[in-house]
């Protein structure tokens, strides 16, 4: 019990220590540590000037999707990829890789740049993943660990992808695909 009653005594004279030290502290050097002052500057930004680009969409043109801030549009005409810059209406052609032929493409979330499929012509159950950077008009092909450009192989030749998820976070693509059966 006298061990008890010793700890609490301690306890308590620590709390009255530190409260004292915290008290102090807030009291007096508050005001010469906290003596700014601050100001709000809001600063217009005058130099985006809005232009009316017409763009025309072919009506042959299929799976139309824009980038998450609307700055490209994207969509497929006869098989290839268009990519559209709404701000200048400048378009670029994203040609498919020499005997693969595109079946799959998404924006990702946050950043102007598309996840691409291509399925091989000679081995149809062969797909390569790319990425292309619209800001830049750049193609690239991924790679693993191991530095090599990132394949994978469908059951069938008639399976589909239906969807892609990238996580930025563990650089890490999720590929859903449906199965023909």
């Amino acid at each position: 019990m006298k061990i008890i009653k010793s700890i609490i005594i301690w306890s308590i004279i620590a709390v009255i220590l530190q409260s004292a030290v915290f008290f102090t502290a807030d009291k007096y050097y508050k005001n010469s540590l906290m003596n700014t002052k601050t100001t709000e500057v809001k600063i217009e930004d005058k130099s985006t000037n809005t232009k009316n680009i017409d763009i025309n969409i072919p009506s042959s043109a299929t799976k139309v999707e824009s980038s998450f801030d609307g700055e490209y549009l994207s969509y497929y005409e006869n098989n290839i990829l268009n990519v559209i810059n709404t701000s200048n209406g400048k378009k670029e052609i994203v040609p498919a890789e020499k005997n693969n032929r595109q079946i799959y493409s998404k924006w990702l979330p946050d950043i102007n740049i598309i996840i691409l499929c291509e399925k091989s012509i000679e081995n149809p159950t062969e797909v390569s993943i790319y990425t292309y950077n619209a800001e830049n008009n750049s193609k690239k092909s991924p790679t693993d660990s191991a530095n090599v450009n990132i394949k994978f192989h469908l059951s069938s030749s008639k399976d589909k992808i239906s969807d892609i998820e990238f996580s930025t976070a563990m650089n890490t693509f999720y590929i859903k695909t449906l199965k023909t059966n």
